[in-house]
């Protein structure tokens, strides 16, 4: 029995993982955890496709990437 069932494996499975990414709880993970979760399964897809030839199509290749907060960097005056 193998470990993953790629035939049960669709975009609508994705598009599951990546509205979980989106609807996480922010007090437990932050924004770039998310963005390198993401990232990390659309890698095992692109190595299942193009390595290992299980797969024709990635289910990632639709789901957009989670947006990253932008980091304000505080600056200090130079007359403090």
């Amino acid at each position: 029995m193998p470990l993953l069932d790629l035939d049960k494996i669709t975009a609508g499975l994705s598009t599951t993982w990546s509205g979980f990414l989106r609807d996480w709880d922010r007090s437990l993970w932050s924004a770039s955890k998310a963005l390198n979760k993401h990232k990390g399964l659309q890698q095992f897809f692109k190595w299942l496709m193009l390595d290992e030839d299980e797969i024709d199509r990635s289910p990632m290749e639709r789901v957009r990437q989670p947006k990253m907060p932008q980091k304000l960097v505080p600056v200090i005056p130079l007359g403090f």
